[in-house]
């Protein structure tokens, strides 16, 4: 009757809502690769996971980015957590638009990275939070300078337990400030965001 078409159209107009929350949820959560699952990688990784973002990572032993897999599953949606072999796949295939944050031992090792993904980085952006000195950020930015990606360069101040819980501060620098705002909402995740200047590396000197 009227009562039962009237239920069915609310039942419907619920249900739409709800498909658009959560599509408008999906559209939201950052399509980040995450390279490097030592301590802090994998801490931040984690992180991220919990608060609805899809990431996928690498790590050059193995076992620790299965570990890391393992405990994303718990969190939830497993697929929203892909595990890659190869650093090149892992960025190959993520979306166009995904950003790649590297967090691996030291700059050799960053290096050693990029070589393996630079043909992938046009049109991304690039967070380089491997500890290291200003002067190895600015060789970083200058060795990705003919990728046409936006580079930033960072620091974690805060152990491996605040980027798991969130409550460190992430100093920043970019040659266009917008490329942190634009990354700020997801970034903060880990932390207080603090943009450190237009200068590369001066988010390492602080």
């Amino acid at each position: 009757g009227v009562l039962e078409t009237a239920h069915t159209r609310g039942r419907r107009r619920l249900s739409a809502v709800g498909d658009a929350a959560v599509a408008a949820a999906v559209a939201m959560a950052a399509k980040l690769v995450l390279l490097g699952m030592g301590k802090m990688g994998g801490a931040m990784a984690l992180r991220l996971r919990e608060k609805g973002h899809h990431i996928s990572i690498w790590n050059r032993t193995a076992a620790k980015a299965t570990a890391v897999k393992e405990e994303a599953a718990q969190i939830g949606e497993n697929a929203a957590c892909e595990l890659f072999e190869d650093s090149n796949a892992a960025v190959q295939h993520s979306s166009p638009d995904s950003t790649v944050i590297l967090i691996v031992s030291d700059t050799a090792a960053c290096f050693d990275t990029l070589d393996s993904i630079k043909s992938q980085l046009n049109g991304r952006t690039v967070v380089n939070l491997t500890s290291g000195s200003p002067d190895d950020g600015r060789k970083i930015a200058a060795a990705l300078a003919d990728t046409k990606s936006a580079y930033i360069d960072g620091a974690y101040c805060g152990p491996p337990a605040k980027a798991r819980a969130g409550s460190g501060i992430l100093f920043l620098s970019a040659e266009q400030q917008d490329d942190v705002e634009r990354l700020r909402p997801t970034l903060e995740a880990l932390g207080e965001v603090a943009f450190a200047g237009t200068k590369i590396g001066s988010s390492r000197a602080l």
